[in-house]
């Protein structure tokens, strides 16, 4: 059976998606980063690896938690570095999302559960990643010239996409995802009624 590396995003819009992939093409032309700009600026809620047999009902299962939450406004503000390989934009607020991830965590962690050695992850430091893997020469050079550049934007966060590339544990990963799904958050009154997996 196939298996698939999923990823559960939400992107960014307008303007903002706009000036971060723009920072992202920098990072690749300046920096020579080469997985700055392979994928389009998103905040990533969780990351799994599933059968393909699986993935109607992860459609499903998605669309009917999405329509349960209300659009979430995000504040994003300045950038950070994450073990000085990876440089971000910050999320502020971000307890709204964190608790949107939790209720995905609580409702689906073990059905996500494709391989017993890669558990699924559920995002708990939301961030937009602007370049990663880098190497130390690259980092050090990105984080002098951007550790004190200001970025500010915000945006309304109404849909979550479902992404996906072939996993195989042997050989790792294909290099790119495709969308396989996209989720409106509609703010249903779903809560005290329990959201059916089967």
């Amino acid at each position: 059976m196939i298996q698939y590396e999923y990823l559960l995003v939400v992107s960014p819009t307008g303007n903002v998606n706009v000036d971060i992939a723009r920072i992202k093409r920098i990072f690749g032309v300046e920096y020579r980063c080469l997985f700055a700009d392979r994928l389009i600026p998103h905040l990533t809620l969780s990351n799994f690896i599933q059968s393909a047999y699986y993935e109607e009902r992860l459609i499903q299962w998605f669309k009917r938690y999405a329509s349960s939450i209300d659009p979430l406004k995000i504040n994003l503000n300045g950038f950070g570095m994450f073990k000085k390989h990876t440089i971000y934009v910050n999320v502020e607020q971000q307890k709204p999302l964190l608790e949107m991830i939790k209720g995905l965590q609580v409702r689906f962690k073990k059905h996500l559960q494709g391989f017993k050695e890669f558990p699924p992850i559920f995002v708990n430091h939301l961030h937009v990643t602007i370049a990663r893997r880098m190497n130390d020469q690259q980092a050090e050079r990105a984080w002098q010239d951007w550790q004190h550049q200001e970025f500010e934007g915000a945006f309304e966060a109404n849909t979550m996409v479902l992404l996906k590339r072939t996993f195989n544990s042997l050989t790792g990963t294909t290099r790119y995802y495709n969308e396989v799904g996209r989720f409106r958050f509609e703010g249903k009154n779903l809560y005290g009624r329990q959201l059916d997996l089967f």
